[in-house]
């Protein structure tokens, strides 16, 4: 008939689930009457968030048009013991997210907005290996999908294979009435994996980058353009066994409308093939001059 308190404390390399028997929270901390023959079972659970502890960086839109209004970038860090940070890039605004995931990898948080109906974003931190993390996002009325990855690589211990300079272009060229010439850029990726793009699109306009690649290869492009109006996005892929190609891909190109401007003024969004190769300096043998 007395009244106790009991808190379960994991081990090192453990984290805490539930308590289950006669009484059942998910609290760690269980206030109970003492009866007889009373059971109390903690249940405890290796820790799933180590092998996910750091950062990741990734893109979301909608599936099936593909906006400026509603795609963007994120990156989320995930501590080992499942507590997150994040910020949002959409539109031109940043939005910040935390919380704690739970034993799943799932997690919801809710953004508020002074010029629009709140976001809710859903995140799925994959615990099995796969250094990804999906989910989607929302204000009600339209839902885009997110998709992320780990960064991985280190400059000693675990040396990215695609570090090194690349050359890349943009090709302009589109449907009927949009032929814009070419864009082009450089992307540099450091031993530790962080690609940085300097560049530029072919209405002159500077777009610039940096981002960690995955271990897959896939590093996500995103930029603002055009004072926030505007924006390019998607996945640039890294295959050093392509035999034309060490890098490609085909972001989304968002153009407002820009009123006195004297190309394109009613805007476009136009998807260019991106390219690219290693940049290999000329040995000396190479750098004759011919009369």
């Amino acid at each position: 008939g007395r009244g106790y308190q009991i808190t379960a404390t994991p081990a090192p390399g453990y984290l805490f689930s539930n308590w289950t028997g006669q009484l059942s929270t998910e609290l760690r901390t269980l206030s109970f009457l003492m009866q007889s023959n009373l059971v109390l079972q903690v249940n405890f659970l290796p820790n799933p968030f180590r092998q996910v502890n750091g950062t990741f960086n990734g893109l979301f839109s909608e599936d099936v048009v593909v906006r400026h209004a509603s795609s963007g970038e994120f990156r989320m860090r995930v501590t080992p013991t499942g507590k997150y940070t994040a910020s949002l890039r959409l539109a031109g605004k940043r939005y910040a997210a935390a919380g704690l995931l739970d034993l799943t990898g799932r997690a919801t948080n809710t953004l508020l907005r002074t010029d629009g109906t709140p976001l809710t974003v859903r995140w799925v931190v994959n615990l099995q290996g796969l250094d990804q993390v999906t989910g989607t996002l929302t204000d009600g009325s339209w839902t885009a999908s997110l998709f992320g990855t780990r960064a991985v690589y280190h400059a000693l211990t675990n040396r990215a294979p695609m570090a090194g300079r690349h050359t890349v272009v943009l090709a302009g060229s589109g449907p009927p009435g949009l032929d814009l010439g070419d864009g082009w850029a450089t992307l540099t990726v450091n031993p530790a994996g962080v690609g940085v793009l300097a560049g530029s699109l072919a209405d002159g306009t500077r777009v610039t980058r940096s981002a960690p690649v995955s271990k897959d290869g896939e590093w996500p492009l995103f930029a603002g353009l055009y004072a926030q109006a505007g924006s390019i996005l998607g996945w640039v892929r890294f295959d050093t066994n392509h035999p034309l190609n060490d890098l490609q891909g085909q972001p989304y190109w968002f153009r407002p409308p820009l009123a006195g401007s004297a190309f394109y003024p009613a805007g476009f969004t136009h998807q260019p093939v991106l390219a690219g190769s290693r940049y290999l300096a000329p040995t000396n043998s190479q750098n004759n001059l011919i009369a």
